[in-house]
């Protein structure tokens, strides 16, 4: 509680007022972000390990992967100073490390991206973590464990499809995927759910004892109809909790189903309104930079040439 008097608020006034850049959402859906994200990573760290350094880093890492985690790169580097201004006296940051680079490792500790990706080449490790988007990819994990819904913003070419391939290989989910386009017909989504999953009289879902993932890639390229956009009105109604039956005209439960949708920002829609945002802790995935690239295809090119080359010719 000390902590959010102390930092939310002044988070929430500058990302509002200072990252203008990027996609704009209104601070109480930010805080529900912050609150889910916080819960969820809280949740998956082992209890014998909840000391108050860990908890400080719970809660700052929640902080900037929630009042953060959606700004584009230009204002990115504006936040990362203000939180280390902020959090000097309580988090030990590195000039090296951005605070977007901060994770937790599979054992629980506090570590970087970086340092999973050398000890991962290094130990020859066939984890299935995907450590070169690790931050991305271990934020995704949690929220979906606890059910929350994620809508993933980036261009072409910035690895959300491989996040969500190596999302459904780590969940026990049942994992079902729509192509959205500027075609798309109105009762296209709902038409593939239901000729998929099981639907009984009273609900509508995965087989029993499963979960499902529902992922609806480029879901900006939806066209409206007659000023609205219905495959949107259709998500609202699954993250709801409920589906309406064409056929029996009426509504029914939707069960165990969590929603990931991606989009790409160089195609704007006017009809992603903020009534629909609000819905997803919303992740955006920035292009890597020449420095991040280096270091995730450094140790794999040293790596694959090793035993053809002279290590001196290799350094």
């Amino acid at each position: 509680q000390r902590l959010i008097d102390t930092y939310i608020d002044e988070c929430l006034v500058f990302v509002s007022t200072s990252c203008i850049n990027s996609m704009a959402l209104d601070p109480s859906h930010l805080f529900s972000n912050f609150c889910r994200l916080f819960a969820s990573a809280l949740h998956a760290i082992p209890k014998d390990k909840h000391s108050t350094d860990v908890l400080n880093f719970v809660f700052l890492f929640a902080m900037v992967w929630s009042l953060g985690g959606h700004l584009t790169e230009i204002d990115r580097g504006d936040f990362d100073s203000f939180i280390r201004n902020s959090f000097k006296e309580v988090f030990p940051f590195t000039d090296e490390a951005s605070v977007y680079d901060y994770c937790f490792s599979p054992a629980g500790e506090i570590t970087t991206w970086k340092n999973m990706l050398e000890f991962t080449y290094e130990n020859d490790s066939s984890s299935s973590v995907d450590v070169t988007r690790y931050p991305y990819g271990y934020v995704l994990k949690s929220l979906c464990t606890m059910g929350e819904h994620v809508l993933l913003v980036g261009e072409a070419g910035t690895g959300k499809s491989t996040l969500l391939r190596n999302l459904s290989s780590q969940l026990p989910f049942v994992t079902l995927t729509a192509h959205c386009t500027s075609q798309c017909q109105p009762g296209h989504l709902q038409d593939l759910l239901e000729s998929q999953l099981a639907v009984s009289r009273k609900s509508f879902g995965p087989p029993a004892g499963k979960k499902l993932l529902l992922v609806t890639e480029n879901v900006n390229l939806v066209p409206a109809v007659n000023g609205n956009a219905p495959t949107y009105e259709t998500l609202q109604q699954i993250m709801e909790g409920t589906l309406y039956d064409r056929v029996k005209m009426s509504f029914v439960k939707v069960r165990d189903t969590t929603v990931i949708c991606t989009m790409n920002p160089k195609f704007r829609n006017s009809h992603l309104n903020q009534q629909f945002l609000r819905r997803f802790h919303v992740l955006y995935i920035p292009v890597p930079s020449d420095s991040n690239l280096r270091h995730m295809l450094e140790p794999i090119i040293k790596k694959t040439l090793y035993p053809f080359s002279n290590p001196d010719l290799l350094r």
